[in-house]
């Protein structure tokens, strides 16, 4: 039930582009949450799994809060997820959920691209483009570039961690605890970090 909640609820809400970047919610809206996760951290999956639906439904479907993810892919195989994930183009969210809610199926399977072209059917993504984009080094070297570049920007050295129009926040939040985050974000602003 709650897997086809959350792929309802990203087909349900607008996804745009701010500039390259794809993002979920309106460009128009008051916060911009940023997360950088892995899809092989746990900590990342709770907030994918029984964080973000309640998000989506209280925040972004009500056009206040505009969804960035982030790849920082802290393994190997999470880091094929992300190329996956990638390589998924303007249907990058819906794999990205998947991938989410399957990572027990693919984290360890060994054939992970076999498995990621057969959720890229699943969404009916063209599976040859597909498998040569898995196949080349383009998604790879844009990942590792933005990994250090969100190192470098805001001090990224796990995942989860978000930023919230410009505030930085570190590590493991429940519904709640994002929930007074964003309800006390103010205007873009100085660099601020808390940690958990």
């Amino acid at each position: 039930m709650k897997q086809l909640f959350l792929l309802m609820a990203f087909c349900s809400i607008p996804l745009a582009s701010l500039g390259e970047e794809a993002f979920i919610g309106k460009k128009e809206a008051s916060i911009t949450l940023i997360e950088y996760g892995s899809l092989t951290c746990d900590a990342c999956n709770y907030f994918h799994r029984g964080v973000l639906p309640k998000i989506t439904e209280s925040y972004i479907e009500k056009g206040a809060v505009r969804y960035v993810y982030r790849h920082f892919p802290t393994g190997a195989e999470a880091l094929l997820g992300a190329i996956a994930t990638q390589c998924a183009g303007d249907q990058n969210y819906e794999m990205l959920d998947k991938l989410y809610l399957n990572v027990e199926h693919w984290y360890e399977a060994g054939n992970q691209n076999e498995i990621f072209v057969g959720y890229a059917e699943s969404l009916n993504i063209d599976s040859v483009s597909f498998a040569q984009c898995l196949a080349g080094d383009q998604e790879r070297a844009i990942i590792l570039a933005g990994q250090q570049e969100a190192s470098k920007k805001y001090g990224v050295i796990g995942t989860p961690t978000f930023v919230i129009n410009g505030k930085v926040i570190k590590g493991k939040r429940s519904f709640s605890q994002m929930e007074a985050l964003l309800d006390d974000t103010e205007p873009l602003g100085g660099l601020q970090v808390e940690q958990e």
